[in-house]
């Protein structure tokens, strides 16, 4: 036999700062063949940087051809009518984001804003310092993250906690 999904699309946009735990939200639900990752691309891309003290990090370069890839993708995954698909990146502001979601939402998917944002700044400081070095951010980025993030959830979007997806792409599965 095998597993048979639910007809019913889903559409998630992971809103965090780095550190989050965005990336271990998509590994322990085994959504990494229906995520688009804006580093993944940078890596694809550029592959592993050093940045100006010497330490290894994911090249931010080409943000253009980056995010065109993203869209790409993501309208790829929609238009095959992937069942899943995740947008992994901060997302802080809704004018990134907006359309992605909407063009998910106006081919038939549920869209969904999962906040990470109950992991406060400090704890992000703490579990970046343990990531793997390239993947390392500059502090100022969290803490950018979290000046920049104002909590808004568009009109037509569902903000949920991850326990909440989870739950969803649990359901996905019979």
């Amino acid at each position: 036999t095998g597993t048979e999904l639910n007809e019913m699309p889903a559409f998630f946009i992971l809103q965090g700062a780095p550190a989050s735990g965005k990336s271990t939200f998509i590994h322990d639900n085994d959504l990494d063949a229906f995520t688009v990752s804006s580093d993944e691309i940078r890596i694809e891309l550029n592959g592993i940087g050093i940045d100006a003290d010497g330490n290894p990090c994911i090249p931010q370069d080409n943000q253009q051809q980056v995010w065109r890839i993203v869209e790409s993708r993501l309208r790829s995954a929609v238009n095959s009518r992937q069942p899943v698909v995740v947008l992994d990146a901060m997302n802080a502001v809704a004018r990134n984001y907006r359309r992605f979601g909407d063009y998910a939402a106006a081919n038939g998917y549920d869209v969904y804003l999962v906040d990470f944002t109950d992991v406060d700044a400090d704890e992000c400081k703490h579990r970046n310092a343990s990531r793997e070095e390239f993947r390392r951010v500059p502090e100022f980025v969290i803490d950018n993250f979290y000046s920049r993030f104002n909590g808004y959830v568009p009109d037509g979007y569902v903000a949920i906690s991850r326990d909440e997806a989870a739950s969803i792409v649990k359901s996905f599965i019979e």
